[in-house]
C-alpha cells in the first residue's frame, strides 16, 4: 500500500529573494537617514555647550529604540549581556561586540 502524505499546517518559507532584500534596502536607507540627520543635528549647534545638549537630547531618542531592539539578544544571552549585574560591565555584549558607553559596538570604543 503506498503512503500518504499526511495533511498539516504548511510550513511558511523563510523571507527571501527580492522582498528579502528589499525589506533590508528599506531598512539600511532608514538607519542612513537616522544616521546623517541625528549627525547633522548635532553639528548644526551653534557651540560646544549647545551641542552637548543636541547629544543629550539625541541620546535620549536613541536608547529607548536600541534597549528595544537589543532586548532579544539579551534573552538569548543573558549571562554574556551581563544579566546577572544589571548589564553594565566590560563583558555585557555578545562576542565579537564591546560595551562602548552602554551600547554594543563591533568596535574598540573610541576615547
Amino acid at each position: 500500500m503506498p503512503a500518504r502524505k499526511k495533511k498539516g499546517t504548511p510550513v511558511k518559507k523563510r523571507s527571501s529573494g527580492k522582498k528579502g532584500r528589499a525589506s533590508y534596502v528599506r531598512l539600511r536607507t532608514a538607519l542612513d537617514a537616522l544616521e546623517m540627520a541625528a549627525v547633522r543635528y548635532y553639528a548644526e549647534g551653534r557651540s560646544a555647550t549647545d551641542r552637548k545638549k543636541r547629544w543629550a537630547e539625541i541620546e535620549k531618542l536613541l536608547a529607548p529604540v536600541i534597549a528595544q531592539l537589543a532586548a532579544p539578544a539579551a534573552a538569548r544571552y543573558p549571562a554574556a549581556l551581563g544579566a546577572d549585574n544589571g548589564g553594565d560591565s566590560e563583558g555585557s555584549c555578545p562576542d565579537g561586540y564591546v560595551n562602548c558607553n552602554g551600547v554594543c559596538v563591533p568596535y574598540p570604543c573610541p576615547d
